[in-house]
């Protein structure tokens, strides 16, 4: 008997403890559940306040201290805004098509959705979210909005030939002051190796010199593009260019250029590769045949940073009076972009790229490296005009000379700037204005130069 009550006591104790153990375990899932409830309150009060205020960077980070919440409707809501706002399309655009999934009938959701698709150049899915809420009349404000994004995304498209598949041609009108890249020297010096046979010999052949003239331009295009899928795309295209001068034909240019590469999308990173290859005349006679391989990556580093690369190599075959100048051209460039999420959306690029010719007939003297540094900054007054200025600095340095008849070895330096405005005048027609300015400075007496133009065109897309 002493021993069957020693059995059920120690069965009550076992059965006592475990109910213990659960208890205790409920006990503090309830409490870190109620914990992390609380804690998740918090956080959405606090992201939505600096959404409120507008701090679209803060509320971002704060959101990225809790992404176990990603897949919560209301987390990915906030989270989206706030990444779309700061300039982390990718991560905003993902949570946003989550939320959506979820809640389809908010309008703010995908408003923003939209405008992050807008951003990465998406311009069809943009277009499709944009149209869907216009289907639903939204207020008058909302409606101006949409429709400013629409008349950008045409404008664009009408800038950049290269964002649309279609057909083109623009008529260009200006004046040149040196049609011809001619040099402002009057004297050559000679002979400067041995400086007391040093002579200076004047510049008689006006060819060489500065030759000004108005001109008329006219380019036409076509572009085939089709998105495979999977990220994929081949595109295909032609461009012919014709420059005519009334004060010196014999300075006219012809350029026929035709392309073809695939495209690929994955991730941040966009990638595309070129072949092309171009035919040019100078004064109705063929001068120069060029081809390329061009491969560049652009990579969307977030908060409207944009990265990007390129790797090209090109030969070039001249006509038979201009056949020692042929040569291979080796190119490696980086570039960094930021747009700007406010008023006007400024943007900034820097570029620089290096560059090695090396000429096919031994002539060392043509051979060359050359370095350029080019800045640019745009802003955009309204959703049919754009307005950049651009400024650039280049050196090429020669790596030997031709003849012991020159003093050194040729390095020219040349600095460039130029302001354009484009206005979309309708859903087909740019005008564009353009004024340049290039002044090249060079160790040889006959490469120094000026030019600046000033140019008006019009641009058809059909």
């Amino acid at each position: 008997m002493i021993n069957k009550n020693i059995h059920l006591t120690r069965q009550l104790t076992v059965k006592l403890n475990a109910w213990l153990k659960t208890s205790l375990a409920l006990l503090i899932l309830i409490s870190s559940t109620l914990a992390f409830a609380d804690d998740k309150t918090s956080v959405y009060d606090d992201m939505r306040k600096l959404l409120g205020a507008e701090d679209y960077q803060a509320a971002y980070v704060l959101g990225s201290r809790y992404k176990l919440l990603q897949g919560e409707p209301h987390f990915d809501y906030l989270y989206g805004i706030a990444a779309i706002n700061s300039g982390y399309l990718p991560q905003g655009i993902l949570a946003l098509e989550r939320y959506l999934k979820a809640v389809p009938t908010n309008d703010r959701a995908r408003l923003e959705l939209a405008k992050g698709y807008y951003e990465i150049g998406a311009y069809a899915r943009a277009r499709q979210e944009f149209e869907f809420v216009l289907r639903y009349n939204p207020p008058a404000n909302v409606r101006n909005k949409i429709q400013q994004y629409l008349d950008a995304m045409q404008a664009d498209s009408l800038i950049s030939k290269r964002n649309k598949t279609g057909s083109y041609f623009e008529l260009t009108a200006g004046y040149d002051s040196n049609s011809n890249a001619g040099t402002y020297n009057n004297e050559i010096e000679f002979g400067s190796n041995t400086p007391d046979l040093a002579v200076r010999t004047a510049i008689t052949d006006p060819d060489a010199k500065e030759n000004p003239s108005r001109f008329v331009q006219l380019t036409l295009g076509s572009q085939f593009l089709r998105r495979v899928g999977g990220g994929l795309g081949v595109y295909a295209g032609l461009d012919l260019d014709t420059k005519h001068y009334f004060s010196a034909q014999q300075f006219d240019t012809d350029t026929l250029a035709a392309y073809t590469g695939f495209s690929f999308l994955k991730g941040i990173g966009l990638y595309r590769l070129t072949l092309s290859g171009s035919k040019f005349f100078v004064g109705g006679n063929e001068y120069r045949n060029t081809l390329s391989w061009n491969g560049e990556a652009r990579y969307d580093l977030g908060s409207g940073y944009e990265a990007s690369g390129i790797a090209q190599y090109s030969e070039l075959k001249h006509a038979d009076a201009s056949s020692s100048q042929d040569a291979t051209v080796f190119t490696l460039g980086l570039g960094l972009s930021k747009q700007f999420n406010t008023s006007w959306k400024p943007r900034l690029v820097l570029r620089t790229t290096w560059s090695q010719d090396s000429n096919l007939n031994q002539r060392v003297d043509l051979d060359k490296q050359t370095k350029s540094l080019r800045l640019s900054a745009s802003v955009t007054p309204s959703a049919k005009s754009n307005l950049a200025l651009n400024l650039a600095y280049q050196t090429a340095d020669y790596a030997d000379s031709f003849s012991n008849d020159f003093k050194n070895i040729r390095e020219d330096e040349l600095w460039q700037t130029s302001l354009n405005y484009s206005y979309l005048l309708n859903k087909k027609w740019l005008w564009r204005t353009s004024l340049s300015w290039a002044e090249n400075d060079s160790t040889r007496d006959i490469f120094p130069y000026r030019r600046g133009t000033a140019s008006m065109s019009l641009r058809y897309l059909f």
